[in-house]
């Protein structure tokens, strides 16, 4: 028994150091530390479909726990047969082009107890049939193209209490069209401050209801 172990702990270990890909039930993770792990792309002919729930932590060798503090660059990119991802609590970035042309995701679910910080460029782009979002009050920073091309999007409700990094730009992809439609409602703590910083304001009003 002891044997396994050993040689299952030094199978992780050497992933740990080259960065390799480790499967763990039906998501692949690397950018492991010594405490963490992120999640990553899987081979092409195992395309990520379905309602996928990220654990907060996995524990490869049933003995040892990494936290699972993020979603990749490109991690889930092209899955067209991806429906739903829920995201845990200790999910702090979601990667460049995590989601790009995932073409069939309708829902993004945040834990309530999400820390969430960042959503980088082009994360949610062409997911064409997500209606609407809520992020989570801890989001700091949005990518630009963030939502590009999200032609049913319709609700975006952010519950941050300090406007984030990048809010400016990703107003203007509603307003200068890429994102079409203009029945989206944000929600905001700091209503004045996102107002002030917008060169449109008179615009804005028209486009977004604020609470």
């Amino acid at each position: 028994m002891k044997r396994i172990l050993l040689s299952t702990l030094l199978i992780i270990m050497a992933a740990v150091c080259m960065q390799a890909q480790i499967k763990v039930g039906s998501l692949y993770y690397d950018n492991f530390t010594s405490s963490t792990a992120v999640v990553t792309s899987a081979p092409e002919d195992e395309k990520y479909a379905g309602d996928i729930t990220i654990p907060r932590s996995i524990t490869p060798d049933q003995r040892h726990k990494f936290d699972v503090v993020g979603i990749g660059s490109n991690a889930f990119k092209g899955c067209s047969g991806l429906t739903s991802i829920s995201i845990p609590s200790s999910g702090t970035t979601i990667g460049f082009g995590a989601f790009y042309q995932c073409t069939n995701l309708q829902s993004v679910t945040f834990s309530a107890t999400s820390q969430l910080k960042t959503i980088e460029y082009s994360a949610f782009t062409e997911c064409e049939s997500l209606s609407s979002i809520e992020l989570p009050s801890t989001i700091e920073s949005i990518g630009e193209y963030a939502f590009y091309c999200g032609n049913n999007l319709k609700t975006v409700i952010c519950n941050a209490t300090t406007v984030p990094d990048g809010t400016n730009i990703f107003l203007k992809d509603f307003i200068l069209g890429t994102i079409p439609h203009v029945d989206i409602v944000i929600f905001l703590n700091e209503i004045s401050t996102i107002k002030s910083s917008t060169l449109v304001s008179n615009i804005i009003s028209t486009l977004f209801s604020f609470k």
